[in-house]
C-alpha cells in the first residue's frame, strides 16, 4: 500500500462511481480518505451498462457487501439464464445465449465434437440453462451433480436506477458501522475544473470556488470523462450510436432470459424485472423515426461514441467504466468490464508515488479486457447478407480483427474454440454463440 497517498477523489456518482467507492471503502485501510463527487450529467448513460449481469457478479456483489437476498429483496432485480436473441440478422436467427458451466467430455472428446460426429448441428437442446429460459422458469442449481440443473449457471436482470440504489444504500449503511474501515465523504457540484501540476492533477475546483485536492483521482464521470479527458488521452472510437431507454409496468410472467430483437434499424432489448420491463433500443441517427416507433414512449434520445481510450490510467488519474470505454450493451460485456476495472484497481493500488509499473499493467489489462469483449460483440455481426441499414453495415464493413478471424476460421474448420489471454467470455460462451449463429463446420476434429 502507498504510505504517502491518503486522499482519493472519485468523480461521478453514477453506477460506476458508487461501485468503486463501495469497493475502496471495504478494501482500503482507515488511513485513506475517500471523497465522492456527484455529477448528475453521467446518470442517463448508466442505461448503457445494459440490464444483465453475468454469473461472475455473484461473488463480486459479495465482496462489496451486497448479498443475493439483499439484491433481490431491495431492488427489482430477478434471476437470469442469459439472453434470447430473436430475428437476428437477415436470416432471422433465434437462440438462447445462455450461461453454462463446461460441457461434458466423453473419453477425451468434447461434447460438441461428439454431436458434430453424429451429424447434430443444434446445441441448444442440450443446454439446461437455455431450456429453462425457453420455458420461462428458474431454480437455483442443486448441489447434486447427478441432477442436470446443477450445470446451469445464472446471472441477474437489473434496471440501472434500482441497481445503483443498492450500492448507494450499502455505501451509506457501511459508513454507519463501527467495523467499517473508512467512510466516504459526498460532495455535490454543478461544475468542475481540473488544475494540473506538470503531468499530474493538482486539484479540482468545484462550482468555481471549492477546492478539492487528492493524491489519486478516479474518473467515473461517464462519457464526459471530466478528468481523464483533460490529459492527452485518445478515444479510439468505433462508431457513433444513439439509444432510447425506458421502463414500463408489466404484469406478465417474468422471463428468465433477456430478449434481444434485431430490427432493420438496429436492435432492442427487453429485460423483465419485478413489476416492469426495462427497454433499451440502439440505432444510428439515420433511423431515428423507425427506432422511436419500435421503442414506444421514451425520453429524449442520447448519443455516444462506442470505443475505448488508448490508456485508462494517466498520471495520477484512473478512469473506470464509461469514462474509460463504452462497449455496446449487446451482451453482458458492459457490467463485466466495469467489474474487471474495479477488481484491477483494487489489485494494483499504487505502492509508490510514481506507480509506473502499476500504471503500465493496468493499461495493458484494460486494453485486452475491452478488445476481447469487443471480439465477442463483433462476432454477432459476422454473417452474410446483414440488413442494409447503416447500423449493421458499419460494423460489417470495418476491418476484422485478426484474433476474431482466427476464432471464426478455427471453428468453421474443425469446431475448435480458440482462446486468448484475459478473455471475459469463456469457451462455453463462444461455443453457444457459434452454434446460435449457425456457423457451418467443415468437419469434426478427428
Amino acid at each position: 500500500m502507498l504510505d504517502s497517498a491518503q486522499k482519493i477523489v472519485i468523480c461521478g456518482d453514477g453506477l460506476a462511481g458508487h461501485m468503486t467507492a463501495l469497493a475502496l471503502s471495504r478494501c482500503l485501510p482507515s488511513r485513506f480518505q475517500i471523497t465522492l463527487i456527484s455529477l448528475k450529467q453521467s446518470e442517463p448513460f448508466d442505461a448503457l451498462y445494459g440490464n444483465i449481469c453475468s454469473p461472475s457478479m455473484y461473488e463480486f456483489h459479495r465482496k462489496l457487501g451486497v448479498s443475493e437476498p439483499d439484491l433481490l429483496s431491495n431492488t427489482d432485480s430477478t434471476f437470469s439464464y442469459g439472453s434470447s436473441y430473436q430475428q437476428w440478422g437477415s436470416k432471422g436467427l433465434s437462440w438462447v445465449q445462455s450461461f453454462q458451466l463446461p460441457l461434458s467430455v466423453h473419453q477425451g472428446v468434447e461434447f460438441h465434437q461428439c454431436l458434430l460426429r453424429a451429424g447434430v448441428t443444434d446445441l441448444q437442446p442440450y443446454l439446461v440453462s437455455a431450456q429453462a429460459a425457453l420455458a420461462g422458469v428458474f431454480a437455483h442449481p442443486p448441489e447434486d451433480p447427478k441432477i442436470p440443473l446443477s450445470r446451469a449457471e445464472y446471472g441477474y436482470h437489473v434496471s440501472s436506477d434500482n441497481y445503483l440504489k443498492i450500492f448507494s444504500r450499502t455505501l451509506k449503511a457501511s459508513a454507519l458501522q463501527e467495523s467499517s474501515s473508512l467512510s466516504v465523504k459526498h460532495i455535490c457540484s454543478a461544475s468542475i475544473k481540473v488544475s494540473f501540476n506538470e503531468d499530474r492533477i493538482d486539484h479540482l475546483e468545484l462550482d468555481g470556488s471549492l477546492r478539492v485536492d487528492a493524491d489519486w483521482y478516479i474518473d467515473c464521470s461517464g462519457p464526459d470523462a471530466h478528468l481523464i479527458s483533460s490529459f492527452d488521452s485518445e478515444l479510439k472510437s468505433q462508431r457513433r450510436v444513439k439509444f432510447l431507454a425506458s421502463k414500463y409496468p408489466s404484469s406478465t410472467k417474468l422471463g428468465s432470459a433477456r430478449e434481444v430483437t434485431g430490427f432493420e434499424f438496429g436492435w432492442q432489448s427487453d429485460t423483465a424485472v419485478r413489476g416492469s420491463v426495462s427497454r433499451l433500443t440502439l440505432y444510428q441517427a439515420d433511423d431515428e423515426q423507425a427506432a422511436r416507433h419500435a421503442h414506444g414512449v421514451a425520453d429524449i434520445a442520447e448519443g455516444c461514441q462506442l470505443g475505448r481510450r488508448d490508456k485508462a490510467w494517466l498520471g495520477n488519474c484512473i478512469a473506470i467504466g464509461h469514462a474509460a470505454a463504452i462497449i455496446e450493451p449487446l451482451t453482458p460485456a458492459p457490467l463485466m468490464l466495469v467489474q474487471r476495472d474495479i477488481e484491477r484497481l483494487l489489485e494494483l493500488i499504487p505502492v509508490a508515488q510514481d506507480a509506473g509499473v502499476e500504471r503500465t499493467e493496468f493499461n495493458r489489462r484494460f486494453a485486452l479486457d475491452y478488445d476481447h469483449a469487443d471480439l465477442f460483440n463483433r462476432a454477432l455481426y459476422q454473417s452474410e447478407n446483414l440488413p442494409p441499414s447503416q447500423f449493421w453495415q458499419s460494423v460489417k464493413q470495418s476491418p476484422m480483427d485478426e484474433k476474431l478471424s482466427t476464432k471464426l476460421t478455427q471453428f468453421e474448420s474443425r469446431a475448435l474454440i480458440t482462446m486468448f489471454d484475459l478473455e471475459p467470455f469463456n469457451e462455453q460462451d463462444w461455443l453457444i454463440l457459434h452454434f446460435g449463429m449457425q456457423r457451418q463446420v467443415a468437419r469434426y476434429n478427428r
